[in-house]
């Protein structure tokens, strides 16, 4: 699916093609905003990504291209993922740990780019961590959104609905308002049909913007 696609679909929903009144540029970057929302409202661009632990070594940085650590796995088993402050709560001397031939714990804030492992290992082994991909950003109308293009719908109702809902127009906000419903709407479905869909969506719209 091409950027162009999405972006002529637009242009009909919000009448761009009688007077422009939202530029490419402007569409464009709310395909790169709807693309960012579906990779936390479902597993679409969910990453696997095995990291190698180093002998003694407890620190490392998240890989550029996730945006987060769901889930964890240490030689097949589960890893539990707490903050820094759970993780004193439960093991106050954590940091002093003497080395260990198993991975229990990733210690890992949101806003943090590094998390750590507890405890440390006496052999390199790796570590296997699932987390949000982060999706490629678009920038021209010949660009590839990497999504199948039973999702141009969706992508579409969100585009339309944000452009429309900001212009501060009563007819133009209450017709955002529907469109970000059918985004939900639409959403919703796709993702009853994605293995361990992560799908929450965004607020409902059901009434105007003041």
């Amino acid at each position: 699916m091409l950027v162009s696609d999405v972006v002529n679909a637009v242009n009909i929903k919000v009448d761009n093609s009688v007077s422009a009144r939202f530029t490419e540029a402007e569409i464009i970057s709310t395909v790169n905003e709807c693309l960012l929302e579906l990779a936390i409202d479902t597993n679409l661009y969910n990453k696997t990504v095995d990291i190698s632990v180093a002998v003694g070594q407890d620190t490392h940085v998240l890989p550029t291209d996730l945006s987060d650590i769901m889930y964890a796995y240490f030689e097949g088993n589960a890893v539990q993922i707490l903050t820094s402050i759970e993780m004193y709560a439960i093991a106050p001397g954590w940091r002093n740990s003497t080395d260990s031939i198993s991975i229990s714990h990733v210690i890992y804030n949101e806003e943090d780019t590094t998390f750590i492992t507890y405890p440390k290992l006496l052999e390199i082994k790796d570590l296997t961590i699932i987390g949000t991909g982060i999706p490629t950003i678009v920038s021209a109308l010949t660009d590839t959104i990497n999504l199948k293009s039973t999702y141009k719908n969706i992508i579409v109702y969100y585009i339309a609905g944000i452009l429309l809902s900001n212009t501060g127009r009563t007819e133009d906000i209450n017709r955002g308002v529907g469109y970000l419903n059918m985004y939900n709407q639409k959403l919703k479905t796709a993702s009853s049909n994605i293995t361990g869909s992560l799908y929450s969506g965004i607020s409902n719209y059901n009434t105007p913007f003041s």
